[in-house]
Order: C-alpha cells, then structure tokens, then sequence
C-alpha cells in the first residue's frame, strides 16, 4: 500500500494485517481525492482508522493537521509507524478508543473539521446514528467521505447533502457535503 499523491507520493506505508481490518486500495483511495479534487487543506478526520491511510494521504495533499482514531490497539500502532516513517508525527493526533468516546472527546474540546473519511467495518449499522453525532465537529461545507458496501443503502439526513456516489468493486463511496 501506497501514498498516491502529493508529497509523499509513491511512498509505500504499513497495512494493519488484521482480519477485522479492511484496507482500502490504492486505486480507490486515488479515486476518492481525484473526487476532492485532490489538493486539500484544513483539518481532517480519520475515524476507523486503520493503517491511518486516508489521514496520511490527506496530509500528503495539504492537510495541516490529520486525527486518527482506531479502537484496535494493533491499527493504532501501524498509524504512528506509519507518521512516523513520513516524518508527519507532529501533524498527527492519534487515540486508540471506541468510535464514541472519539466523538465525545472532539465535541467537548470544540474540535471542528473541514474533511472526515469514516470507513467502519462492513457490518457497521449505526450510520444514521455517526452522521448526527458527527454534526457538532462538523462546519458549513465540510466533506464527508463515507466508504460502505456497495449493497448498502444511501442514508439521507437533512444537514447534509450528497455530493457524489460512486461504486467500485464491493465498495461504494459517499460524499456528503454539511449545508
């Protein structure tokens, strides 16, 4: 796996190696930023984080400040690893905790982001549920890059709106932009 663009482009980083983590592909990852329209700045979130992929990727492109959040101890070692082989450690905020306990420590430090990337585990049924906590760490104009099973249904919440839709493989991607 792979850094696809901007400036650590082509340098290869760690995979979890875990069956309960689900790698996103290079090739997808390229076509998710080809979708931002790949330069990014401002402040991101990595929820779910695995190997910290998207996160990395997303400070390649421009961000100045990336958190990342797994609850697998294993996951949270393979990001700092990985920020640490980029030499990024100091751009990066790293938490091992439960997805909750991640959104209940960015809302009350008032943590607000300009891009968040949730790719949770396939069997993940509390969409609705993350897209309304996600709410209050989120501004006017935030992405939100959802990555779900391509079976999955599109979830609609009146605070944002689906910017685009795309499958690939067994994954399909969601944008949601916040109105």
């Amino acid at each position: 796996m792979r850094i696809i663009g901007g400036l650590f482009k082509s340098r290869i980083i760690q995979r979890v190696n875990l069956e309960s983590t689900r790698e996103t592909s290079d090739m997808v990852r390229q076509a998710v930023f080809n979708m931002l329209n790949n330069r990014i700045e401002g402040v991101s979130l990595d929820l779910f984080a695995g190997s910290g992929a998207y996160g990395l990727e997303s400070i390649s492109r421009g961000i100045t400040k990336a958190y990342f959040c797994d609850n697998n101890s294993a996951a949270v070692s393979t990001i700092i690893s990985n920020a640490n082989y980029l030499k990024i450690s100091e751009l990066c905020i790293i938490k091992n905790l439960e997805y909750l306990k991640m959104l209940d420590y960015l809302e009350n430090n008032k943590i607000i982001f300009d891009y968040i990337f949730l790719d949770p585990p396939y069997h993940f049924s509390d969409i609705e549920l993350l897209l309304e906590r996600i709410n209050c760490i989120s501004k006017k104009g935030t992405l939100i890059i959802l990555e779900r099973n391509k079976n999955s249904e599109l979830i609609s919440n009146l605070k944002y709106e689906i910017v685009k839709e795309k499958v690939y493989g067994i994954k399909k991607i969601v944008i949601y932009k916040k109105i």
